[in-house]
């Protein structure tokens, strides 16, 4: 993990010094609706759920064209299935892909980002790891060259699950042994508005600040 911490770290600062890098951190509030139905060990299952959490954003750009990836931690709530006994107590989000900057005046611009999502939900009677794809729109407004406010959205639509489940044995001390089995006719779709906080380090900023003094 060092490593490769260590490898992006190397990229970032190689491609800074040679191109011009433009880097956002944002940290956030969201709020989703999602939207699930699968089929497990026989069972349809269909819920609906709210979930509200935290929202970490990074994005780095080379011009306009860039890379993006997004950690969203969430609490779910007011949640509805056609099973008895099912709820879901925690679900992280995280999505990674290209993204691209549409550039309106100095102050305003609109970040678009694609990818691959991926993420365990907690719960019970079953937990479960999901992925698909996600992505990300929204509106950035600069109050100066490294401050700024972001509104907009996350979407995400996963088709592929594995869930833990109880198959009905217990071991010595009581709990109930489970299986992990792949859920078939899977859809988990989710829409997360948001609003979001960040910085900016731009090294043709920096590169101007040091050229005055």
């Amino acid at each position: 993990m060092k490593k490769i911490t260590c490898a992006i770290a190397l990229f970032l600062g190689i491609t800074a010094a040679v191109f011009s890098y433009e880097g956002r951190f944002s940290l956030g509030f969201e709020y989703g609706s999602f939207f699930e139905r699968k089929t497990d060990a026989g069972i349809d299952i269909e819920t609906e759920m709210g979930a509200f959490g935290l929202d970490l954003s990074f994005y780095h750009f080379w011009d306009n064209f860039g890379l993006f990836h997004i950690n969203s931690f969430l609490f779910p709530m007011n949640i509805k299935t056609n099973l008895d006994g099912y709820d879901y107590f925690f679900q992280y989000n995280f999505i990674i892909g290209p993204a691209y900057k549409i550039t309106f005046t100095e102050k305003l611009d609109m970040t678009i980002g694609l990818g691959l999502s991926l993420g365990p939900i907690v719960g019970k009677p079953s937990s479960m790891f999901n992925m698909g794809i996600g992505g990300d729109i929204g509106v950035s407004y600069s109050f100066n060259k490294v401050v700024y406010i972001n509104a907009g959205g996350i979407f995400s639509n996963h088709f592929f699950n594995i869930s833990t489940i109880g198959n009905g044995t217990y071991d010595e001390d009581g709990d109930e042994n489970k299986d992990t089995v792949r859920s078939s006719n899977y859809n988990f779709f989710g829409v997360r508005p948001y609003i979001r906080i960040g910085w900016i380090i731009n090294t043709k900023n920096l590169r101007k600040s040091k050229g005055n003094e």
